[in-house]
């Protein structure tokens, strides 16, 4: 009873959170793109997209982990990853752009 009701609070966590992820971005994509701000640094509208891609595979791994058909650890550890990664990209696309 407990672990079916760790994988749903875990999974329900990692789906809110994700959807806030995704909130923001598109928020900054509308900014960026359709208001009359000047910012003096801007994500390109590459990384804004990597990052809604990247919360929509979270939103996913939640989803599954919440109708029990993954486990907890393999999910967990892949939501990291993938969080990870977007913190990675954000930090160091400039690198990326380089190449």
């Amino acid at each position: 009873m407990i672990k079916k009701n760790i994988n749903v609070v875990i999974g329900l966590m990692l789906m809110v959170l994700s959807a806030f992820w995704i909130y923001q971005m598109t928020t900054l994509y509308y900014r960026y793109h359709f208001t009359n701000i000047v910012f003096a640094f801007e994500y390109p509208t590459w990384l804004i997209g990597t990052n809604i891609a990247l919360g929509i595979l979270v939103i996913y791994h939640g989803f599954q982990l919440t109708k029990y058909k993954s486990r907890l650890k393999k999910n967990i550890l892949t939501a990291g990853f993938i969080c990870i990664t977007g913190i990675l990209i954000n930090n160091f696309y400039y690198l990326i752009q380089l190449v």
